[in-house]
């Protein structure tokens, strides 16, 4: 039984998308291009096209030797929102000429020979000339600048982002004293050993949130990892959960024959925290 033919109507630069990445694409003189060649040759052509005729829709003319070029000038002017309009190599600079004014083509990329046979005359104003054999090389090369640009943009992003986390830190460590120490006072002065929980839960909490700030301020360090129970971990978050909503009822079954744990007590803190 057949199935059913796929009648979906696609752009044709979406041609560089129907292989495997290393599956040959193109077989050229030179050697073979696979997709992912194809594919990257189709984006770097689409966005030095937008960059030298940026009025989308606008047509851009090719009169080029049968090669990678060739090839690719459709696909990625379809890319690049623009319309391709082939000159068969085989016409007179006349017809040329005629085609150039006919279209009213911003661009027309052509080899050396051809472009030179051209009279100021053959070519509509606005026409932008360009040799066939740089046209690659500036694909390549504007590919370059801008991949530079974008990882330096993103570079001070980070640096930008790294700077106010260290910034928020060290404004949130200074009141982290002061609670600490008022709790530890408070401590002092309350007259019941059950209130006392609280106090610990402030001053505990305040530790590990001190923690959490110096790790910030010092991103690259390790996991402090060591011997920790289990049940202590869960102990101080039944605490901190305690404080906040004395509502809630926890009920603890602990297995107490289970060892003792390797990891970062603070981070297992957090961790519990959050599930």
């Amino acid at each position: 039984m057949r199935g059913e033919v796929e009648t979906t109507i696609r752009p044709l630069d979406h041609l560089a998308l129907m292989g495997a990445e290393e599956a040959p694409a193109l077989l050229l003189r030179g050697g073979t291009l696979s997709f992912k060649d194809l594919r990257t040759g189709v984006s770097r052509l689409a966005g030095w096209l937008s960059r030298r005729v940026p009025e989308k829709g606008a047509r851009v003319a090719s009169w080029t030797a049968k090669g990678e070029l060739a090839c690719l000038m459709p696909l990625a002017a379809a890319r690049a929102g623009l319309v391709h309009v082939p000159v068969n190599p085989l016409l007179k600079h006349a017809q040329v000429a005629h085609i150039l004014a006919d279209s009213g083509a911003k661009l027309l990329i052509a080899t050396p020979a051809r472009l030179s046979g051209l009279e100021s005359r053959d070519v509509p104003q606005g026409c932008q000339l360009i040799g066939e054999g740089d046209v690659l090389e500036q694909a390549k090369a504007l590919d370059r600048h801008l991949r530079i640009s974008r990882e330096e943009w993103q570079s001070a992003q980070q640096e930008a982002s790294r700077e106010l986390v260290r910034g928020l830190a060290h404004e949130i460590k200074n009141p982290l004293g002061g609670i600490r120490g008022a709790a530890q006072l408070l401590e002092v002065e309350l007259p019941s050993p059950d209130h006392r929980e609280y106090t610990q839960v402030i001053i505990k909490e305040s530790d590990r949130l001190q923690a959490l700030m110096d790790r910030l301020l010092t991103p690259h360090r390790l996991p402090l990892h060591g011997p920790v129970n289990i049940h202590e971990v869960l102990e101080r978050v039944r605490s901190v959960m305690l404080a906040e909503f004395p509502d809630i009822i926890v009920r603890r079954d602990y297995d107490t024959s289970l060892p003792l744990l390797t990891g970062d007590r603070e981070q297992l803190i957090q961790a519990v925290l959050n599930i």
